[in-house]
């Protein structure tokens, strides 16, 4: 318990450390879905609403209420987590709309930058992407996991110069812009 309250106080931090944090509780989370172990159930479910809150306050307000809709939810497993009645299958719903929501975030945030912004932040772009990716597959969602795909090869092109680099980018600007708006749409 003294590890999860230490844990809690340092999400604080930063805004970049409560990211990172997020990732890890959400890698954590998944590893433990995957399992099928409910041992270490309650302070996961705990620190994965800790977690997605202190990650508002980088947030424009529409994903900002998707989150904060989320942390709520999670917060409301909390008693029956406690009480071993939690099932694997709501949390798990729970983590992977967090990760598109989270992704969509980092892609706005890219997207905010141009295209320069997408060149820069190509890497970011390709992670973000695939963090989409795999909540759009753990929820099942075809149309934002066809999305993400295309959208993982353009971006790995990005930062490839070139006689078409322009239209690339445009291509690139113009598909994650259609899956921000999808995850509106979809969550």
């Amino acid at each position: 318990m003294k590890r999860v309250f230490l844990f809690m106080l340092l999400l604080g931090a930063s805004p970049v450390f409560a990211q990172n944090a997020l990732e890890d509780v959400l890698q954590k989370a998944e590893g433990l879905i995957n399992s099928g172990s409910t041992k270490g159930l309650v302070d996961l479910v705990g620190a994965t609403a800790k977690a997605v809150q202190s990650e508002v306050s980088s947030m424009d307000s529409d994903t900002k209420y998707l989150l904060l809709s989320q942390a709520d939810a999670l917060k409301g497993l909390v008693p029956l987590a406690l009480s071993g009645k939690l099932d694997l299958s709501s949390f798990s719903n729970i983590v992977n709309k967090v990760k598109i929501i989270l992704a969509a975030n980092r892609l706005k945030s890219a997207l905010k930058g141009g295209k320069s912004g997408l060149v820069e932040q190509a890497p970011k772009v390709s992670k973000a992407l695939n963090l989409m990716k795999n909540g759009a597959e753990g929820l099942d969602l075809k149309s934002l996991t066809k999305l993400s795909n295309s959208a993982i090869k353009k971006a790995d092109k990005l930062d490839k110069g070139g006689l078409f680099k322009n239209l690339r980018l445009k291509a690139t600007e113009k598909k994650l812009n259609k899956i921000v708006d999808l995850v509106g749409e979809v969550i």
